[in-house]
């Protein structure tokens, strides 16, 4: 199974911690933290971490920048979650 990014990029040249969802969610630091009592977390899951904690105050304390880049990131995450052209199963697209 290929990584998942932990950041998505978004159109205005910025990024943004991905949030782990669905199938992913088992994989993500967070998970390790809820549910494996944290265990040995590498640098950059401990980064990510942060990451995701600057970004969620950075949008409630801003909701005019939040009413902006929330669209931004709604539509990077649907694009990081769309198949690529290159992804076949079977001789089909997926």
């Amino acid at each position: 199974m290929p990584e998942t990014p932990s950041y998505l990029h978004l159109e205005d040249g910025s990024t943004f911690p991905r949030p782990a969802l669905d199938a992913d969610e088992h994989h993500s630091p967070a998970h390790a933290i809820k549910w494996n009592g944290g265990g040995t977390l590498s640098r950059e899951q401990e980064t990510w971490l942060a990451s995701c904690a600057d970004a969620y105050g950075y949008l409630i304390t801003n909701p005019e920048i939040a009413r902006r880049k929330i669209p931004m990131i709604r539509r990077a995450l649907a694009a990081s979650r769309s198949p690529k052209p290159t992804e076949h199963t079977n001789g089909r697209m997926t």
